[in-house]
């Protein structure tokens, strides 16, 4: 369209409508070879009345000013849009500019008066009530046969309501990005309280961990006390008062063979009974406390021992049994497992409500397993206690002992079926 020619175009609207018509002033035909100017001229006059018609149903306000700025043509959307009458808006300064937009309306006439149309440009402008609208103009120059630029169409298409939602968008983009921001910065405060709780409960369980290693190294301390005590204890029982025991039976044996009366020897027998009891209880109680046998000749001796000891003693048969080859144990690791072992068959003699149970150690390369089975009643282990209050030191205790040992403890048992306790230790190179 910039290169429209206005070839005759009317100065103004009501000029444009009068000579615009159809067939209006159509001149006799003339010999042929000679030009045609009324033909020429109803031509003009018929494409004049398609661009009228296209003008003025149009659904965009469209007015056509001059190179004052005067407006020539002023189509009824434009009037529908600004609320002027064509009477009103013709021949006139358009009153669509408002005052403070009178220099940028008078550089885009420069501009487009030089040649240069303008497409699609956001305005604002006013209504007759005073009320703003906000536009896309277009500005498309007209010029002459001779290339002169003497009018320009000015094409307006109201974007008022796009406008809005488009202000509306942003400002909701706005307050958005003004919540993300905020739930941002929430979440960060959130976060670094997180990483701080994070970094205590670290540090505190850090603590727990070296609390706990501590626990269990003063444990395996008191346990290896405890056993040189029992074993000083033995020694002491033994040697002492096992020892002045001793001399003491010797001394009434002694006696017994002087001639005494019968009331005296009887005595003196009854004596020496109850010292040959003093004797075998401290010998007893010396072994007890530390069998010699679990430091002189080693773990399956004594277990071996243990089992022949408790059925002496209870009414309990225990079916002790080894595989595979001997390795020599620290005498703390032996001690432990000893206790260990006894302290279950006291369980079973204690609680399974059976005659029989079954110790069997195996050594592999890396392990040595012990396990304790009986087949008596069993019972319902506690998830949470680990067997803790299960006989006097309660498995609880033997499963720590384990631990501390680099070891764990197996336990497989059900009401009705029996107890299968497993001691597994890693064995050093």
């Amino acid at each position: 369209m910039a290169g429209l020619e206005r070839q005759g175009l009317p100065e103004t609207g009501a000029a444009w409508r009068n000579a615009s018509e159809p067939g209006v002033g159509a001149a006799p035909a003339r010999p042929a070879g000679e030009i045609d100017h009324a033909g020429q001229i109803q031509e003009l006059k018929e494409s004049n009345w398609r661009l009228r018609t296209l003008v003025e149903l149009a659904p965009y306000a469209i007015m056509m000013m001059d190179k004052d700025g005067v407006v020539q043509v002023w189509n009824p959307m434009a009037e529908q849009v600004f609320g002027w009458s064509e009477q009103e808006a013709l021949g006139r300064l358009p009153r669509t500019v408002p005052g403070d937009r009178m220099e940028r309306f008078q550089e885009a006439q420069r501009k487009v008066f030089s040649g240069q149309p303008i497409i699609d440009e956001l305005v604002t402008v006013t209504q007759k009530d005073g009320s703003l609208l906000h536009m896309r103009m277009s500005k498309i120059p007209i010029k002459d046969d001779s290339g002169q630029v003497v009018a320009a169409y000015t094409i307006l298409r109201d974007e008022t309501e796009r406008q809005r939602v488009w202000t509306e968008l942003v400002q909701e983009h706005t307050r958005m990005e003004d919540r993300v921001r905020e739930r941002t910065s929430e979440l960060e405060a959130s976060n670094h309280a997180l990483r701080q709780e994070i970094v205590k409960r670290t540090q505190v369980e850090q603590s727990l961990l070296k609390y706990q290693s501590q626990l269990k190294s003063l444990a395996s301390e008191l346990r290896t006390t405890e056993e040189r005590q029992r074993r000083r204890i033995a020694s002491d029982l033994h040697d002492g008062v096992g020892q002045a025991l001793a001399l003491a039976q010797a001394k009434l044996v002694e006696l017994t063979s002087c001639p005494k009366s019968e009331a005296n020897r009887k005595t003196l027998g009854e004596v020496l009974d109850l010292v040959k009891q003093a004797i075998a209880g401290s010998r007893s109680l010396a072994y007890d406390l530390s069998p010699p046998i679990l430091y002189d000749l080693g773990l399956e001796p004594a277990l071996d021992w243990l089992a022949e000891k408790l059925g002496r003693e209870y009414p309990l048969v225990v079916h002790f049994q080894q595989s595979g080859p001997a390795v020599a144990l620290d005498a703390d690791v032996r001690a432990t497992l000893f206790r260990a072992v006894w302290e279950l068959l006291n369980n079973v003699y204690k609680h399974a409500r059976t005659d029989q149970a079954w110790v069997t150690l195996t050594r592999k390369a890396s392990e040595l397993a012990i396990r304790v089975e009986d087949r008596g009643v069993g019972f319902l282990l506690p998830e949470t206690s680990g067997g803790a209050g299960i006989g006097g030191l309660g498995v609880f205790s033997i499963r720590e002992r384990m631990e501390s040992l680099g070891g764990y403890m197996l336990i497989d048992t059900e009401p009705g079926k029996g107890t299968v306790v497993t001691l597994h230790i890693p064995l050093r190179n």
